[in-house]
């Protein structure tokens, strides 16, 4: 952008807002970036998360690279980024239009700022967790599932198209737990540093990032771990856990409450790059299309 244009901008009264497929766009955006990044350590956890024998960080990982190699780090980022991507472009496509249509883009109270986190988890985790389901299959079970258009034809086949969401509720508590304190934080931060300083700085979109995902994470790990064990099978399809409160009362009889938490160190260690950069490349995404719709209607102004 030329120096007369930033003149323009900035010596303009602007009311641009965000379209919707603004926020889409940066939320795709971002879950790609985000996803990549981290697959290395969402896939230990996960294997982690669901097994049921006592293994550590360094054994899971010798266990990846002895069976797939070091590209075993990285088995089923295809179908997780097809997943995260849209996930993370609905989710804040709804945070944003949300706020806007409640018209507390800046001034929300916590309780709000938790329901609006709330209803986006619900909705993206509802949308896309045909994706996660089959991320998950495909990496504990990869004998069974070869890749994502074999596990998705399985499961249909075998339990039809409603197969797809198995498992979902304990998805759906997860979210509204997670999502919710999530944007507690995540939407406190930013509406104390947007007074303070007008724009935040990309260094305090990584702070609150990492910050909002470890709480979250930590908040909502335990429906985390049920929600990965009801979507398992075993070697002959079968679900191993048919009930969300038989999965609880498996977890707590066999492993006491520390199976609720197993993994929970790799998750934070791979939750705070991961938000840092979802909420960072998103954000900086925004404020890419607001730079842009704050020109052009200085342009239409200028013109007038």
């Amino acid at each position: 952008m030329k120096p007369a244009d930033k003149i323009l901008i900035a010596t303009s009264p602007s009311d641009a807002k965000l379209k919707p497929s603004d926020s889409f766009i940066a939320g795709f955006i971002a879950g790609i970036a985000a996803r990549t990044a981290s697959c290395p350590l969402d896939t230990v956890k996960m294997l982690m998360q669901t097994n049921s024998h006592k293994t550590s960080i360094l054994e899971t990982c010798r266990e990846i690279i002895a069976k797939d190699g070091i590209k075993g780090f990285w088995r089923g980022n295809l179908v997780g980024v097809i997943n995260a991507a849209p996930l993370q472009a609905i989710k804040y496509t709804v945070i944003d239009h949300l706020q806007i249509y409640l018209k507390r883009e800046y001034n929300s109270t916590p309780a709000e700022r938790a329901l609006v986190g709330a209803v986006a988890g619900v909705i993206s985790q509802g949308v896309c967790y045909p994706f996660d389901l089959i991320l998950t299959r495909t990496t504990v079970n990869p004998d069974r599932y070869h890749n994502l258009f074999h596990a998705t034809k399985t499961i249909i086949l075998e339990d039809g198209i409603t197969g797809l969401w198995s498992g979902v509720f304990p998805t759906i508590v997860g979210a509204i737990v997670y999502e919710g304190s999530q944007f507690v934080v995540q939407g406190g931060f930013k509406q104390f540093y947007t007074q303070k300083e007008g724009r935040v700085a990309t260094w305090r979109n990584l702070f609150i990032g990492a910050c909002s995902g470890a709480v979250s994470q930590t908040i909502a790990f335990p429906f985390d771990v049920m929600r990965r064990r009801m979507m398992i099978v075993d070697s002959e399809g079968k679900r191993i856990y048919n009930s969300y409160i038989g999965c609880f009362k498996s977890i707590w009889e066999k492993e006491g409450a520390t199976g609720f938490f197993k993994g929970i160190h790799v998750n934070l260690f791979k939750i705070l790059p991961n938000a840092a950069i979802n909420y960072t490349v998103c954000e900086e995404c925004k404020n890419l299309f607001l730079t842009y719709r704050a020109y052009q209607e200085a342009k239409q102004r200028n013109k007038k």
